[in-house]
């Protein structure tokens, strides 16, 4: 599959996991309307059971839920599916040690900006495309 640069790949899919549906309806207004297709999730186990019965390009996965924290969650989806591109979005900036242990593809710092979050979806889908 070849696309521009400055393009997301056409149909992909994009998983966001977040417990505030303000920010999955949010996340999912922004993928859309660049093309992507959303799954959206709001707990752990619901995106675990999503990751198991579609197919998904890439996971917008927030650290801070009840429950089931992010980082299990990450855990679990590198059992289901390794090479799997991982984006954690956090407010905690000391989430980059935990996030290098568990090999995810990268996170973003809420709040964050469209563009900066789309430049590192475009990232991760360039290369999971590619390989």
């Amino acid at each position: 599959m070849t696309f521009d640069s400055d393009e997301l790949p056409p149909q992909a899919t994009v998983l966001v996991v977040d417990d505030y549906r303000d920010i999955v309806n949010i996340l999912t207004l922004l993928l859309t309307s660049h093309g992507m297709n959303v799954l959206q999730a709001y707990s752990g186990a619901e995106c675990l059971e999503l990751v198991r019965t579609h197919p998904v390009d890439l996971v917008l996965l927030d650290v801070m839920m009840p429950d089931m924290d992010g980082l299990a969650v990450c855990a679990a989806l590198k059992r289901i599916s390794p090479a799997l591109p991982i984006i954690l979005m956090t407010a905690d900036m000391t989430i980059r040690e935990a996030a290098r242990h568990l090999d995810v593809s990268g996170y973003i710092v809420k709040p964050f900006k469209p563009a900066d979050l789309l430049a590192r979806i475009r990232t991760h889908l360039h290369w999971y495309t590619e390989n």
